[in-house]
């Protein structure tokens, strides 16, 4: 992974008009490379991380170093600047175990050592953001990151809001007074983590929970008005590996066909259940059982409801089914 950043200063204190290009996702390599070698003076490169690969020579990261070898070759002035990255997550097995005393975790290993190394010795001036100092771990309030958010790739299955949830759920978890749960407004969220968004709040915790990574407990309706409910509560669950999902989700739509798991899927997505393989076969079985025009009915009825409506979930759902049944002659 590499981050970019391009710093240009004009010559007088003004605003001006400039033109915003966007070179994310795949975009992103082809324009960094093409910026590289149309420069004629000087590139100054921020980097937040690159890892160098020496089984694959024309990886893109390795790409990109000999893009900036090349140009430097030619006499263009190169000069990059590395973040002082630590890998924590391999200074000791047992890192996330706040049982093993520190002083056993091992010497933080700053990243991006080989990158450094062959920038070096192309000649091109490379530092680290603080080269004064290391990064150590800090002695303040601080939570774990579980390993299998790596292990199981979920820092790459996820969207920035969603991680940027995932950590938040981690940061209130950790200081909550009502474990399992955690309980905040998205007010106070939003104002606590640099006035971000409502939107990015709202629709990051709605992914981790569609992805079955987070549990929303809300207050019974019982007649309540919306402002005297209480708040939403949140329980982080367990990560568990997205790849024996997929397989379970095949399993289900090679057994029942692909209309059938589509349709049971999308009637799932209603209710935050289309990762879950055990609901969308039950509402495959529930539509033989009760038909194809009764479940849409209920799915209909729910998904009228607010996205906040406690009722809006797959136990209501059975609910309304098992009475159209009862009232049956």
């Amino acid at each position: 992974m590499m981050s970019l950043a391009l710093l240009v200063i004009t010559a007088r204190a003004f605003c001006y008009q400039a033109e915003v290009t966007d070179i994310s996702g795949t975009k992103y390599f082809p324009a960094v490379k093409g910026v590289f070698f149309k420069a004629e003076k000087s590139i100054y490169v921020v980097m937040f991380t690159i890892e160098s690969s020496l089984s694959k020579q024309d990886s893109k990261p390795n790409q990109l170093i000999d893009a900036l070898i090349e140009v430097k070759n030619r006499g263009v002035d190169v000069e990059v600047i590395l973040d002082q990255n630590v890998d924590f997550v391999n200074m000791h097995p047992a890192v996330s175990d706040r049982r093993v005393p520190r002083l056993l975790w091992g010497e933080p290993k700053i990243k991006s050592t080989r990158v450094y190394k062959r920038l070096k010795d192309a000649g091109i001036k490379v530092y680290y953001d603080e080269p004064a100092g290391v990064y150590g771990i800090p002695n303040e309030q601080y939570f774990d990151l579980p390993d299998d958010y790596f292990k199981l790739g979920w820092n790459r299955e996820l969207s920035l809001r969603a991680k940027f949830c995932y950590l938040i759920n981690l940061a209130y978890s950790d200081i909550s007074d009502i474990k399992p749960y955690w309980s905040k407004s998205v007010t106070t969220i939003t104002k606590q983590f640099g006035d971000v968004g409502r939107d990015v709040i709202h629709k990051g915790m709605a992914e981790l929970r569609r992805k079955k990574l987070l549990e929303v407990k809300y207050d019974e309706l019982s007649g309540k008005r919306y402002e005297e409910r209480r708040l939403k509560m949140y329980k982080i669950l367990k990560l568990y590996d997205p790849k024996e999902r997929e397989i379970k989700l095949k399993a289900i739509e090679d057994k029942y066909g692909k209309d059938a798991y589509a349709k049971a899927r999308k009637y799932a997505e209603i209710v935050f259940e289309e990762n879950n393989p055990e609901a969308i076969e039950d509402v495959i079985l529930k539509t033989k059982e009760y038909g194809e025009k009764e479940v849409k009915r209920v799915f209909g009825e729910i998904a009228r409801k607010n996205i906040d409506n406690p009722k809006r979930n797959y136990v209501y759902v059975t609910r309304i089914l098992g009475k159209a049944e009862d009232a049956q002659p």
